[in-house]
């Protein structure tokens, strides 16, 4: 790519809350370039653009996000090539005092129509405004286990008892910052070793507990093809009615396409660690869906 048609990628969050005022948001003021925008920045190399989005939202205001629906992107020229911006509304979960910089001098929370009058970019401007109208609803995250050793080298038992490769540790290991990123708070798994493995680094990390459920195994599940749909409908239904608690639930590629179809979603398969997040209207069906794959 030449260097004027070089895409700089960066993320951030339209951060929303409740007040006595009404819905407020977030925004910063960077003296350098003399503007009010919303919470922005550059994602670090390979980096996913949810985690770069919290993490930039943390360094620039001091506020701990998780991530709800994604509002859309924007792209406009930069001296370097194009910037390509992603959105998504961002939820409190913790708020730090933070002491202003050269980079960022001024937070401030407002009303969502004082925000809008400040705030100095309008693609800004129509993001908030995007963000404002959404309804808030429930998010399910679907993971396929990460890589697990190949069925003929391994020789310790039944395969429910086959275990996370290298690779796979490593893929489960960079599951906990994008788990975290969206606040999962809920976790399912497949009985199977390699399943819950997938998860037990976050649920370690954030010491939540994984709900083992033998329905999800590869060899319950294959046979069960209609009760593993009504299992999911029934996880979709309970996501969608606690936004606060998000879910994630990992299982088998030869169920995962019976899985979709419980969520409301058209059948597929998934690559070993790769992650879909379905965000859910408050009735309960999808509303958006993002795709997330392992680099490693």
């Amino acid at each position: 790519m030449a260097k004027a048609d070089r895409e700089i990628v960066a993320a951030g969050a339209v951060v929303l809350r409740q007040s006595p005022q009404g819905t407020e948001v977030l925004l910063v003021h960077r003296p350098s370039y003399r503007d009010w925008t919303l919470p922005k920045g550059k994602r670090d190399d390979a980096e996913p653009t949810p985690i770069c989005a919290v993490r930039e939202v943390r360094e620039e205001t001091g506020v701990l996000i998780r991530l709800g629906r994604p509002v859309g992107s924007v792209r406009y020229p930069v001296p370097r090539g194009t910037k390509v911006v992603h959105w998504w509304i961002g939820h409190v979960v913790e708020e730090r005092p933070r002491q202003p910089n050269a980079e960022v001098d001024e937070v401030q929370w407002l009303p969502v129509h004082e925000a809008a009058s400040l705030l100095t970019y309008p693609d800004e401007h129509e993001i908030l405004e995007r963000a404002a109208r959404m309804p808030l609803g429930g998010t399910l995250l679907l993971v396929r286990h990460a890589k697990a050793v190949s069925r003929k080298s391994f020789e310790g038992g039944p395969d429910t008892s086959r275990p996370l490769s290298a690779r796979g540790q490593r893929q489960a290991q960079q599951l906990v910052q994008l788990l975290g990123a969206y606040g999962v708070a809920e976790l399912v798994s497949s009985t199977a070793v390699r399943c819950v493995d997938t998860l037990v680094p976050y649920a370690t990390a954030t010491r939540h507990a994984v709900r083992h459920v033998d329905l999800l195994s590869e060899e319950k599940g294959e046979l069960s093809p209609k009760r593993v749909r009504n299992y999911l409908k029934r996880l979709t239904a309970h996501a969608a009615e606690r936004p606060q608690k998000p879910m994630v639930v990992c299982g088998h590629r030869p169920v995962l396409p019976d899985m979709f179809v419980g969520m409301g979603l058209d059948a597929r398969t998934l690559d070993p660690a790769e992650v879909v997040v379905v965000h859910l209207d408050p009735m309960g069906g999808p509303a958006e869906v993002e795709e997330h794959h392992s680099s490693a």
